[in-house]
């Protein structure tokens, strides 16, 4: 059983870096704008988060999103409040879609977060978070980013 777990450690954790080489190779030097949202996130095995947040267009223009997702392989209760740099917007109607990441986490009480994910139209989002409550992630999730 514990060899079990160790490779689904090492299966996760690779595939997280290796989502995180492969995005990172695709993004220019200026975002083009910036989201701020703070989520709440509850799970046993699969969690779910939802809350709500802003996305500043770089060439004009402030839109409220709504931010909700899935984890696999979660466990616990947070509240997150995220900030990222968005990247290869053509629109800023391109920020709304399902985003994938692979993430590893852990947090007792508060921590720190990183994460770099994808949409289908290509747009990239650099997210960097804090975490509080007690939380453990280990898995691929997807948050899709709506208007509210």
């Amino acid at each position: 059983m514990q060899k079990k777990f160790a490779f689904v450690i090492v299966l996760a954790l690779t595939a997280a870096l290796v989502a995180a080489v492969a995005t990172a190779q695709d993004q220019p030097q200026q975002p083009g704008g910036f989201v701020r949202f703070k989520v709440t996130s509850i799970g046993i095995g699969v969690g779910g988060s939802w809350g709500k947040g802003t996305f500043d267009y770089a060439k004009g223009g402030s839109f409220p999103i709504k931010v909700g997702g899935i984890d696999l392989g979660k466990v616990g209760i947070s509240e997150v409040e995220a900030i990222g740099s968005v990247y290869n917007l053509t629109n800023p109607e391109d920020i709304y879609g399902t985003y994938t990441a692979g993430s590893v986490g852990l947090s007792v009480l508060g921590g720190f977060k990183g994460t770099t994910m994808k949409n289908a139209k290509g747009v990239v989002i650099d997210l960097s978070a804090t975490q509080r409550g007690i939380s453990v992630n280990l898995g691929i999730g997807s948050i899709e980013i709506s208007r509210p």
